[in-house]
Formats: C-alpha cells, sequence, structure tokens
C-alpha cells in the first residue's frame, strides 16, 4: 500500500507498467494471464466477456450471484470492485499493474484468499500533454483511444481526459440465424482531477464509466449424454442425436443457435425463447483518494494520513442458454444491479526501524437480483430474485521492522492482522410456475393465482467476525539479492443459498480458509555486461471449509446447492527471468505449477427405494486450473537510424496445460459406496469428466515502429494465435440430466494496426 521497489516487496508478485503492457500488446485483463505466471482469466461464458472471471493458486470468482463473494481481490485506483463486471475494458492510460500471489487478508481485505490485481491509472500531471489512437484489423476490428491532461493551475490543478472504444465481429457463426458470437463492443471513459493545494496534500477524483453490449460467447455442442438414463430418453434422444450432428457437420467456428425456433424442434411446450442471447454491462465509478503527508507526530513517527473514499454502480442483464441443445434445459435470464460505496482511511509512517500501516475499512453492497429459468420440457419458469444487502466493515494493522540493528544486517520481520465482521442479509422470492398457470412461492409453498414474487418474501442474514494474519521474515543478503519466507491465513466470506426452496436448504454458508507457508527468493544479477532478473516462489496452503456444490434431499426436493462440503491442499512453485544479452534483446520467460488436492470431499446418490448413499468424490478437480503454464517473450530492437524511427519485433509463446472450467464435481466415480448385499447406485454426475479442455499454446507477435520516420506517428502492426490453433477455451457439461457437453471455442488469428499520434509533452522532437 506504498510505493517501494518490486524487489524489495517480500510477498510473491507480477507488475507491469503501463508500457510494457501496450509493448507486449496486453490490451486487456484477459491477457495478463500470459504475462503473469500462475494467473488465468476466462470469460463469464453466460454473462459475456465483459464480466471475466480470475483463478489464481487455485482459488476462482466464479459464483455471480450476489450472496456469495469472490476469492481475488480486485481493486482500481485502491478501490475494491466488488464485481468483475467490467474489469475486461481495455486498459488504456494505465500507470501499472499488479497481480500478487496468495492471501491478502491483511492489507487488501477479505475475499483474497488467492489473490489481488491491483489495476492503476496514469494520474494527471502539470504538462499538457495526450495522443490519439486508431486500430483496424480483421474481423471488422475498430477501434478508437485518446487522452489529453491539461495543467489547469500551475502545481496545484489538473485535469486529465481519456475513453476508448472496440467493436469487433463475432467468429463465431450460428448458421440458423446468421448471427455472429463471441463479438466486441464497448466503450468506456475516464476523467481524473488531481489537486494540491500545499506541497504536502494531494487529492486525485476519478469518474469512471464503462459499458459493452455483446452478443454473448459461442459454443458448440460436442456430445450428448447416454441415451437410456432419464424416463424421457425415447422422446428426447432423438432430437439430442440430430442437434448433435448438425453441429458435428458444421465447421470449427460455425454452430447451430437453440435461438431458432424455426430450425431447432423443441422437445415439448409452446414456448421458445422470445430474446435471443445478450450480455449488456454498464458501470460507473467516482472515488476519491487524499494523502496528507502530516511529518514528525511523537511517538507516531513520520506520519502520513490516506483516505480512499469511493462508489460503484453495475448493472447487468443477460440471456443465455445453459446448454447450448433444445433438450431438457434451462435458459437463464439474470439481471443484477449493484450499488457499492466503500470508505478506507488509512495512517501509515515510521519511526526508527519501525513501519507500519494501520487503518479503517467499510464497504456496503445493496444489489438487486433476478435469475429467470425457463425449462424447455414442459412450461414451467422458476425465477429467483431479491433484495441482498453485505456489509463489511474492519480494522487492520501491518507492521515491517528493521532487525539489523539487533540480530542481523539486512534481516526484517514483518506482520499484521484484520479483524472484519461481515453481514449478510437477502430476501429471497422465489417462485414456480405451475403447470396449471397458478405460481407457487418456493419457499413457503403458497399458491398465487399471478407472478408476484413479493408475495414470496422470506429473510435470511447471517453475520461472522474472522481474523486474518501474516508473519513473516525476509533477509537481504547482497544489495541485489533477497530471501523471504511468511505464513498467512485468510478467509473468503460465507454467504447465503439464493435457490433455495424452503427454510431448510437456505442454510448459510460459513467462511472457507486458507493457511499459506510461502518461501522465496527475488534476485537481480549481471553476467558480464548482461543484466538479468530471476524470482521464485514455492508455497503450500491448507484449504479448509471449501465452498463447494453437493447434491442433497431437503424434503421431496432433490437439491444442487453450495455447502462448506470439503477440504483440501494447494502446492505450487512460480518463477520469472528476464535477461538482457545485449542492449538490442532482451528475453524473459515465466513458469507456474499448481497441484490442487481436495482431501475429503462427498455427495449423495439416490438408490433403490430412495435410500441414500455417499459417493467420494474427492477425485474431482479444481476448476478453472492448469497444473501447469509457461510462458516466453522476446523484444529484439531492429538497427534503424534513429532519424527514422525506433523499430522493435516482439513475440511470445504462452502455453496451458488441461483443465475443466465445468462444475465442482469433477469425478471418474460412477457408483456410490454401499452395502455389498445391495446394487451400487448409478452416480451420473461423473459423465461431467469428459468436460475436460486439453492444453494449448499460443504465439503472439507485433511490429511496432515508433517515430514512425521522424514523422511523430507511432505504428504497432500486431498478430494473435499466429499460428490460427483452434483450440477450446471454456467448456459446459450438464451429462447428467440429458443435456450434453457444449465447449466454446477460442479466438482464431487475428491481425490488425494501431496508429498512434502523441501530442503536448510526449510528443517527439
Amino acid at each position: 500500500r506504498r510505493e517501494e521497489q518490486i524487489q524489495d516487496v517480500p510477498i510473491s508478485l507480477t507488475a507491469h507498467t503501463g508500457l510494457q503492457l501496450e509493448t507486449r500488446a496486453v490490451t486487456n485483463v484477459t491477457d495478463l494471464q500470459m504475462v503473469s505466471p500462475g494467473l488465468f482469466v476466462f470469460p463469464g461464458a453466460t454473462r459475456g466477456n465483459a464480466s471475466p472471471v480470475f483463478s489464481i493458486r487455485g482459488q476462482a470468482n466464479r459464483d455471480p450471484q450476489m450472496s456469495s463473494d469472490p476469492s481475488i481481490g480486485l481493486y482500481f485506483a485502491e478501490m475494491p470492485w466488488a464485481r468483475s463486471e467490467g474489469a475486461n475494458a481495455d486498459m488504456f492510460d494505465i500507470d501499472q499493474v499488479q497481480v500478487l500471489k496468495g492471501p491478502q487478508g491483511t492489507l487488501f481485505g477479505r475475499n483474497s484468499t488467492g489473490g489481488a490485481i491491483l489495476l492503476t491509472p496514469q494520474a494527471p500531471t502539470y504538462e499538457f500533454d495526450g495522443y490519439l489512437k486508431a486500430t483496424v484489423g480483421d474481423y471488422n476490428l475498430r477501434g478508437g483511444e485518446g487522452m489529453v491532461n491539461f495543467p489547469l493551475i500551475d502545481d496545484t490543478l489538473a485535469l486529465r481526459l481519456g475513453g476508448q472504444y472496440k467493436t469487433r465481429d463475432g467468429y463465431m457463426l450460428m448458421l440458423n440465424t446468421g448471427k455472429k458470437l463471441s463479438d466486441v463492443d464497448n466503450h468506456s471513459g475516464r476523467v481524473s482531477l488531481l489537486w494540491n493545494p500545499t506541497e504536502n496534500i494531494e487529492s486525485t477524483t476519478i469518474y469512471s464509466y464503462f459499458q459493452a453490449d455483446v452478443i454473448g460467447e459461442g459454443a458448440k455442442l460436442v456430445a450428448i449424454a447416454p441415451e437410456a438414463i432419464t424416463g424421457q430418453a425415447t422422446t428426447v434422444y432423438p432430437l439430442a442425436q440430430k442437434y448433435l450432428a448438425l453441429n458435428q457437420q458444421a465447421g470449427k467456428y460455425e454452430g447451430f443457435s437453440v435461438y431458432d425456433p424455426n430450425t431447432i424442434t423443441f422437445a415439448a411446450g409452446p414456448r421458445p425463447p422470445s430474446t435471443e442471447q445478450f450480455a449488456d454491462v454498464e458501470t460507473h465509478s467516482i472515488q476519491n483518494m487524499s494523502s496528507w503527508s502530516v511529518g514528525e507526530v511523537g511517538f507516531l513517527g513520520d506520519v502520513t494520513l490516506k483516505n480512499i473514499i469511493g462508489y460503484r454502480m453495475v448493472d447487468r442483464l443477460h440471456n443465455y442458454d445453459n446448454a447450448n441443445m433444445p433438450v431438457i434445459t434451462v435458459i437463464s435470464t439474470s439481471g443484477t444491479k449493484v450499488d457499492q460505496l466503500s470508505e478506507e482511511f488509512q495512517i501509515s509512517g515510521t519511526k526508527g526501524d519501525l513501519g507500519y500501516i494501520t487503518g479503517v475499512f467499510y464497504m456496503r453492497e445493496a444489489a438487486s437480483d433476478i435469475w429467470a429459468h425457463t425449462m424447455r420440457l414442459g412450461t414451467l419458469i422458476d425465477r429467483q430474485q431479491g433484495p441482498v444487502k453485505n456489509v463489511a466493515e474492519s480494522v487492520f494493522l501491518s507492521t515491517d521492522y528493521d532487525l539489523s540493528a539487533l540480530m542481523l544486517e539486512g534481516l526484517s520481520f514483518n506482520a499484521g492482522g484484520r479483524i472484519t465482521k461481515d453481514s449478510r442479509y437477502i430476501t429471497n422470492q422465489n417462485i414456480r410456475e405451475n403447470l396449471n398457470g397458478t405460481w407457487q412461492c418456493r419457499m413457503t409453498n403458497l399458491v398465487l393465482p399471478s407472478n408476484i414474487p413479493e408475495r414470496c418474501s422470506v429473510e435470511s442474514s447471517v453475520i461472522t467476525t474472522e481474523p486474518t494474519w501474516m508473519v513473516g521474515l525476509d533477509y537481504q543478503v547482497t544489495a541485489d539479492n533477497m530471501i523471504y519466507g511468511s505464513i498467512s491465513h485468510g478467509y473468503r466470506t460465507g454467504g447465503i443459498q439464493q435457490g433455495a426452496v424452503n427454510a431448510a436448504s437456505a442454510t448459510p454458508l460459513l467462511p472457507e480458509f486458507v493457511d499459506n507457508y510461502e518461501v522465496g527468493s527475488k534476485n537481480d544479477f549481471h553476467l558480464g555486461d548482461m543484466a538479468g532478473r530471476f524470482n521464485v516462489s514455492a508455497f503450500y496452503s491448507e484449504y479448509k471449509d471449501i465452498q463447494r456444490l453437493v447434491n442433497t434431499l431437503v424434503g421431496t426436493n432433490f437439491l444442487s446447492l453450495r455447502f462448506n462440503a470439503a477440504r483440501g491442499d494447494i502446492k505450487g512453485l512460480e518463477a520469472e527471468f528476464v535477461i538482457q544479452p545485449t542492449p538490442e534483446l532482451e528475453l524473459s520467460a515465466n513458469y507456474a505449477y499448481l497441484d490442487t488436492n481436495y482431501d475429503e470431499y462427498f455427495d449423495i446418490v439416490v438408490g433403490a427405494g430412495g435410500v441414500r448413499y455417499p459417493v467420494d468424490i474427492s477425485d474431482s478437480w479444481f476448476a478453472y486450473v492448469s497444473d501447469q503454464s509457461v510462458s516466453f517473450n522476446a523484444r529484439y530492437f531492429l538497427p534503424v537510424d534513429t532519424r527514422y524511427g525506433e523499430l522493435s519485433v516482439n513475440g511470445s509463446y504462452w502455453y496451458r496445460s488441461e483443465f475443466t472450467t465445468n462444475t465442482d464435481i469433477f469425478t471418474e466415480n460412477c457408483s456410490s459406496s454401499e452395502d455389498p448385499n445391495i446394487p451400487p447406485a448409478l452416480y451420473t454426475q461423473c459423465w461431467n469428466r469428459v468436460a475436460v479442455i486439453d492444453g494449448y499454446g499460443l504465439i503472439n507477435a507485433n511490429l511496432n515502429w515508433t517515430n514512425v520516420m521522424g514523422s511523430g506517428i507511432n505504428a504497432n502492426f500486431f498478430v494473435t494465435n499466429l499460428t490460427n490453433k483452434y483450440y477450446y477455451g471454456y467448456t459446459l457439461a450438464s451429462m447428467q440430466n440429458l443435456t450434453g457437453l457444449s465447449n466454446f471455442p477460442g479466438a482464431p488469428r487475428m491481425v490488425g494496426l494501431n496508429i498512434s499520434i502523441p501530442f503536448g509533452a510526449s510528443a517527439y522532437d
């Protein structure tokens, strides 16, 4: 939470400046995984690419419901973004991005058991400055970006304005509708005002806006469940076969949309979807960060006060078919409106060999969350909705103490703690349409003549108070070499079942905990004239009270709900290497290894006579995780006379091993464990194990020409997926109830050109 050299910070983190990201053609948050070992980013497939899913060290922010919180902290200019909507905007006018690994519960709040991502925009300056940029490319790529900085009052007041837009046609063609899915259509803007009333007071106010209106991600049906698994198999299975054949005959980036009732015969019922697939996101935020360098204040030492206050609004609406086939599937229309208010006050300072940061934090989310599920088989509609309020209150202290004078030169001790009270309130208004046209409150069984979910209100709440902490030692062996070790404890907030159908199924989720043990080393070195850097860390995490999906029988309802159902462990290694063999050549490599295991994870299956049996599913995979990822990057400056500008070529390769993005239950065990005298019950969840995505590697390249022919114009020619690799980036399976396996093809090769014109202080002489 204060400015330091990355090599002096005794935690595992990756940091990139905006210029470094631009050079490597990293334009949005999704691309960060190609330069940050151990980070994986996925499109929120049912929510569009504007709502990304992050995964760090086996933890992922995969649950979009407001009654559950993510496990990766996301911050913009030090203000928390509790929801990821809008995070995948193009990163225009960015100062730096940091990816912190492991539990961050001391300084960056709860719900950071996996890590945190910090986005820092460029601040206003006291010089006139700016640039204009235009982008064109295939798939009808069009984009524009610009920034202008005005010094309003010398050394006192400055204004910075910036914005961008980007559109691109989708690359997935639905043959029966002519729609192109996996498209891009977004724009965003930012206004920043810097005020320095005195030399020791600084205040920055930022207003940000983002809007995306896309069709959504495109999928192909690639497999269907075995024939005889339900009583409807004889009527449904031929339709499933027909739809699978249509997709198999289509091209790589072609499929058949379920949103065309004229082409696809529905299994039953007169209710085909009335709207097409779409994903719309709009966000607004305004925030202020003010600091006052107070100076010496008695026993507190040299003190700085900082206050960070912010408001963020998120409005999301999407319509999506859960399995992309017209048989016993569910079309989900989801809408969320969130008002987030956060406030943090810090006191930081140094007193002799002691450095510290302490403060208080408050955040409140007030939201309305609506999920409407339309069943294809029959005419049922489930509607889950209700106001949600989340409140977090905490106090924290983080310290570091230089032990050089007491023990060993270069040895430091750091420790911190945080106590957080989390309060969550929800009013469940879950309602279902009956076949006779009446509506039934699912929590109370009250039958209504029409759709009046407000009459179905049932209130639930959960309040927890949890500590998080960290202790560590770091030793500066030489000026360029440091080793460190730490133990940290983090937690992810509990929640409430938004899919509850009665009081018993509304049981609150308790928090989940991670105890992380880590050692690492950071090293700068020289081999002759070659400068290099090598950072490495190894960790072991104990993961307890894991919130996972399991099946449960509540009365006569057999439901899939989240419970604190598992415990496990996570082991891993992360390494970064950079070397500059010559002034013209820079090489870098990243590697991450991750081993995730469930020590305990059980589900149930209903056998003959309604008897329930336990099923050991501890062989399930952690979703959104590859056990290995590696990247290489090379940048070479071509020998060009400086009168003609600077010409460089950049190439990168990124590989990740196999993974799944399917549900928590991902076992190979197809049979219950029961009395050997009783025939085993079939556990059909095991069929979802087919949802494994093969590992793949991607090559990107770009040619940068700054100050083209001395004109003051910059040009960047780029190509992504250079070899036109065909791969799947996401998968969704529901094989256990005769739907199928749908895979989402990743983007094919794309080429484009950026032209930018800097002016003011950034213009070339």
